[in-house]
């Protein structure tokens, strides 16, 4: 009885892994971007998606409200739905902002670079702040 659970959620996960990639590409999403929607890793967001991992039932409903479908559909239970607009609930992050969105990505790529570019990036941030800094500190003189 336990092998045939396990092959039931095996199923189970590759179902929901089908569906939430059926529902990222009708909101034209990468993958990237719905796990940055739902707020989980990428990395985790593919293994749902390859039907490796399943989601705990918090993440499932992150998943359904995120991509705007029913969790329904999420398990196969009737096509992929629009799922009717209606305000998130109140544990449910809110959705991130531009700004929020530029530094993540910024943040990802600075991963991936030698230690030396992370480097030169903070140096250059730096100067700016300090640029930045000495402008709003200048007061406009009145006429002179």
């Amino acid at each position: 009885m336990k092998k045939q659970t396990q092959e039931q959620t095996q199923e189970l996960a590759r179902t929901i892994g089908k569906q939430i990639a059926k529902a990222r590409r009708a909101l034209d999403l990468t993958q990237d971007e719905a796990s940055e929607r739902i707020g989980i890793t990428v990395e985790y967001y593919a293994r749902l998606e390859r039907g490796q991992s399943l989601p705990s039932l918090f993440t499932f409903v992150q998943i359904s409200l995120a991509l705007e479908v029913s969790t329904e559909s999420l398990i196969s239970l009737g096509e992929i739905t629009e799922r009717p607009v209606a305000a998130a609930p109140p544990w449910f992050s809110a959705p991130q902002t531009d700004e929020n969105k530029q530094l993540k990505r910024l943040f990802r790529r600075l991963r991936h670079v030698p230690p030396e570019v992370v480097a030169a990036v903070d140096a250059v941030v730096k100067q700016l702040e300090r640029f930045i800094g000495k402008q709003r500190r200048k007061k406009p003189r009145n006429g002179k």
